[in-house]
């Protein structure tokens, strides 16, 4: 907004003009407010102007956007180590499948064994050995194992990466927990079925988190 007063070199001028006046004519009438106000160029008026308003503007914008930016970097980067933290916990949980598969079709062995003895049946150990290789293709979990990994390499390397990735971790969650699944249909023993429930809450958590990821 403008704002109104009396130009100082006017009144300067003015009041240096009415001594002068006075000075000749001792009689003539002093200078009123009105006389004043109506004197050309009396009134000034200091207004903003638009380059300044938009000097103004320009900056505010630029500021709001820089701090907008580094607070989503900050959101960022939180979101991107508890995923990392999840990720790491997974790979954690997968390593502790691998030394249990052995023990589990040395377990189904043994138990194979003392049932024939129980029921006083005759079984070569050629058929024996024949079940246990049909058991063991059932519970063998190293191709889901595999893929675990692969899909939990994959997600730490786009996190690591630029650009929207929501859609990419999105679809790895999906595949994440599908192997998860493939693992615990598989489980035959109570350590497997329980890394198997882990491994989903830990994919849940992440999974969680990415919907926050563009």
């Amino acid at each position: 907004s403008a704002e109104q007063k009396i130009s100082p070199q006017v009144m300067k001028n003015l009041q240096e003009l009415e001594r002068n006046v006075t000075k000749h004519y001792p009689k003539a009438n002093k200078l009123s407010v009105n006389d004043i106000l109506r004197w050309p160029g009396s009134i000034q008026e200091d207004s903003i102007e638009v380059e300044t308003i938009a000097e103004a503007a320009k900056h505010a914008l630029t500021s709001a956007i820089r701090d907008l930016n580094i607070a989503r970097n900050e959101e960022g980067n939180k979101l991107k180590k508890i995923i990392q933290d999840k990720t790491f916990h997974i790979n954690d949980l997968i390593q502790q499948v691998k030394p249990l598969i052995p023990t589990i079709i040395s377990s189904y062995e043994t138990k194979l064994r003392d049932r024939i003895k129980r029921l006083d049946i005759e079984i070569s150990d050629d058929r024996v050995a024949q079940e246990v290789v049909i058991h063991s293709t059932k519970v063998d979990v190293e191709e889901e194992i595999q893929r675990l990994e692969a899909h939990t390499s994959s997600l730490l390397e786009i996190l690591d990466s630029k650009g929207a990735q929501g859609k990419k971790l999105d679809f790895l969650m999906q595949e994440l927990n599908r192997e998860a699944n493939t693992l615990g249909s598989k489980s035959t023993s109570i350590g497997t079925t329980n890394i198997a429930m882990d491994l989903k809450v830990a994919i849940e958590q992440i999974r969680e988190q990415v919907q926050n990821i563009e």
